[in-house]
């Protein structure tokens, strides 16, 4: 929804902070398969909205520093690309 709103006109580095192929790649060590994505909603997001969207997508990347930090200290083996994206 973010992308077809133009989202990449407030980040230019948009495609890169995608963790769709994170998640893929997790997916694929899991022997599980990625579908493709749900069909995204249909929102036309103001500047503002989109926004306060990335506000909460970007926040998000806080609580993956700790659950990565506490899989890396208690050795526990899963796959990380999504976590550590």
């Amino acid at each position: 929804s973010l992308a077809a709103c133009g989202v990449e006109t407030l980040l230019r580095d948009w495609q890169e902070r995608s963790r769709i192929p994170a998640l893929s790649a997790d997916l694929k060590i899991l022997d599980g398969e990625f579908r493709g994505a749900f069909p995204a909603p249909e929102f036309e997001f103001s500047r503002a909205e989109m926004i306060g969207v990335l506000y909460v997508l970007e926040g998000s990347r806080f609580g993956n520093a700790y659950l990565l930090r506490n899989i890396t200290e208690h050795r526990i083996d899963v796959p990380t690309s999504f976590l550590s994206h």
